[in-house]
């Protein structure tokens, strides 16, 4: 009679150590507290807005009659999807471990984070994809996302210089900031400021541009600390989300206001073990979510073009 195969898999190994440790990946949602958050229910989930109702009407007459005007507004919505991460563990493999601990918790820590990403990854797309909104006649329409007006060019430098393909630059940051200031219409801005880019381009701004490093323009020392977590009333983060186009090697970095974008979870991400008897009693890890987002103001999120071209 030939020996029991018990086909443990290979990382499970005691000569070195007795417990596992994960490899390094993204485990929280770099967005989630950076936009709106809402919960609910059902098959989509939606945003209203009112409309601009205008300027106020002079009265000229006397005993005249008001004129009422309807309230108009827009409702925006994406329907939610679902997501799951699901891992097996044999009911023999504790035992055959001997004194090796199972990595219970270390798998369902990478498991939420699995969530997390793609929650982030939904989100951006939210913010820099088209929306669908509600047409105003019981039908639905899609909006894209608007280039011309709220997207900074891959060229633009300041005003008077000879327009080049760059990364992010300070005169980027700006002109992006002015878009969203521009659409408060005089108010103050109230809200926090957020830059989700690449690795590579807050590395550039780190070499290259003099008023990151220099302390008139940053009361944080920046080379110093190798880092921009905040600069012109930005906070500026590296985030994997960002995508970046294989064809011109252009990333989409984003600026937005919190109230600009909004994250629905139908369900929150969630992990649970359980036995499965029909797996002759194999532990399960099992998490995951339901989740949606909408951009629901235009103007409170501007698209940054950086060429990562050395």
């Amino acid at each position: 009679m030939s020996g029991t195969n018990h086909n443990l898999p290979a990382f499970f190994t005691s000569e070195y150590e007795g417990n596992f440790s994960n490899e390094w990946r993204q485990r929280f949602s770099k967005w989630r507290s950076k936009v709106t958050v809402r919960k609910g229910g059902g098959e989509r989930f939606s945003t209203n807005e009112l409309a601009d109702i205008g300027s106020a009407q002079e009265i000229t007459d006397r005993l005249g009659s008001q004129t009422l005007e309807e309230l108009t507004g827009k409702k925006r919505f994406a329907n939610y999807s679902k997501w799951e991460k699901a891992l097996g563990i044999d009911k023999w493999d504790e035992i055959l471990l001997g004194e090796i601990a199972l990595p219970k918790s270390e798998a369902m820590e990478q498991q939420m984070g699995s969530l997390n990403q793609k929650i982030d990854q939904i989100v951006y797309a939210a913010a820099t994809g088209s929306v669908t909104e509600d047409d105003g006649s019981g039908g639905t329409q899609t909006v894209a996302f608007d280039t011309s007006n709220q997207q900074v060019a891959v060229n633009y430098i300041q005003p008077g210089g000879t327009p080049a393909n760059v990364g992010l630059t300070t005169d980027k940051i700006v002109n992006a900031l002015g878009k969203i200031k521009t659409s408060l219409k005089g108010e103050p801005l109230t809200e926090p400021v957020y830059l989700f880019a690449t690795q590579h381009d807050i590395d550039t701004l780190l070499q290259t541009d003099s008023q990151i490093a220099s302390l008139d323009t940053n009361a944080r020392r920046a080379l110093m600390d190798a880092d921009i977590p905040f600069w012109a009333g930005v906070n500026i983060m590296y985030s994997p989300s960002v995508t970046v186009d294989s064809a011109t090697d252009f990333a989409n970095c984003v600026m937005w206001v919190p109230s600009a974008i909004h994250l629905g979870f139908g369900q929150e991400p969630q992990v649970k073990a359980d036995v499965l008897p029909t797996k002759r009693y194999a532990l399960q890890l099992y998490a995951d979510a339901m989740v949606a987002a909408v951009r629901k103001k235009d103007p409170g999120v501007i698209s940054i073009l950086t060429d990562q071209s050395p």
